[in-house]
């Protein structure tokens, strides 16, 4: 007979318990609207006159041009006015530089202009 002794035990192998994991759950995105698309860009020039017409008055822009075209007027002026219109003595000093007097005011009228037409695409 066999007793219960000589009987080798059987060993029980305890597998450990599998870990609780947590389950984070990620917040969902919010999604926001896309952005407006930019607007299209104006010429320079485009923008100017608007604000000019817009605005209905008088800008340093067209002074300046009027006040360029006056000079250059007066200037043609003298220099081909005829000598007996003016005393003897500016006559005199007004023969020996008719051109000269011309040439300048034309040359200050187109300065004048010129500034004037710049200042007003700048948008100044």
């Amino acid at each position: 007979m066999r007793s219960h002794a000589s009987k080798p035990k059987r060993v029980k192998r305890v597998q450990p318990k599998p870990k609780k994991t947590k389950v984070v759950v990620a917040p969902k995105p919010v999604r926001t609207p896309p952005p407006p698309p930019p607007a299209p860009r104006a010429a320079p020039g485009a923008l100017t006159a608007a604000t000019t017409a817009a605005s209905g008055g008088t800008s340093a822009t067209q002074i300046l041009a009027l006040i360029g075209l006056l000079i250059a007027l007066i200037a043609i002026g003298i220099a081909v006015a005829p000598l007996a219109l003016l005393p003897m003595p500016v006559g005199m000093r007004l023969e020996r530089n008719r051109q000269t007097i011309a040439f300048t005011g034309i040359a200050i009228g187109i300065a004048c202009v010129l500034v004037g037409l710049l200042n007003g695409l700048s948008g100044g």
